[in-house]
């Protein structure tokens, strides 16, 4: 299901798994929340086009002088990047949705946004994110978007991101307590 594909996803692009669920459930309850095919954003982690041409251009060519990665690790995400639909209107198949928030989310980091403010800039647009001290230090938002839309969205990533997932290991298999709850 959605879940699983996100957990791959995230380990696969070295996402911190909860981040990624994290992201999940706040952006549609875990792939429950259907929206309106009119919509602007799309799949379970909401992939607005700005943000889908962003990760087309950006995982598009050489390996950025400042990210901190191997070689092959970056020509994996130009892969999936390429693999991806040519436009946000055709992005309609589940795994390549939350492939590219999965992407779009990872390059904000690579680009610069600091830890504790990437899920604002996941929510709000990156660029403003970038070397900030504080989230107050924004003076325009995005949209709809105000300081106490973008603190309430980060601050619940934040509650959520180390208690979402746990991954245990048995001789078996491997096992994923989402919110706790054993599987």
């Amino acid at each position: 299901g959605v879940t699983n594909t996100t957990t791959a996803l995230a380990r696969q692009f070295g996402i911190d798994e909860g981040e990624a669920l994290a992201l999940l459930a706040i952006e549609s309850n875990f792939g429950t929340v259907k929206y309106d095919s009119r919509s602007s954003t799309r799949g379970p982690l909401q992939i607005q086009n700005l943000a889908f041409k962003d990760v087309k251009t950006y995982y598009s060519g050489a390996k950025p002088a400042n990210v901190d990665m191997t070689d092959s690790e970056w020509a994996r995400l130009v892969q999936v990047a390429a693999e991806l639909p040519k436009n946000h209107s055709n992005l309609t198949n589940t795994q390549d949705q939350i492939a590219a928030g999965l992407l779009y989310y990872k390059m904000i980091g690579l680009k610069g946004v600091a830890p504790e403010f990437r899920a604002a800039a996941y929510y709000d647009g990156y660029g403003k994110y970038i070397g900030i001290d504080s989230i107050a230090d924004v003076k325009n938002f995005s949209g709809p978007n105000t300081l106490q839309s973008v603190l309430k969205y980060n601050s619940a990533f934040l509650s959520m991101k180390d208690y979402m997932v746990v991954v245990k290991t048995t001789k078996s298999k491997t096992c994923l307590t989402i919110m706790n709850q054993v599987c």
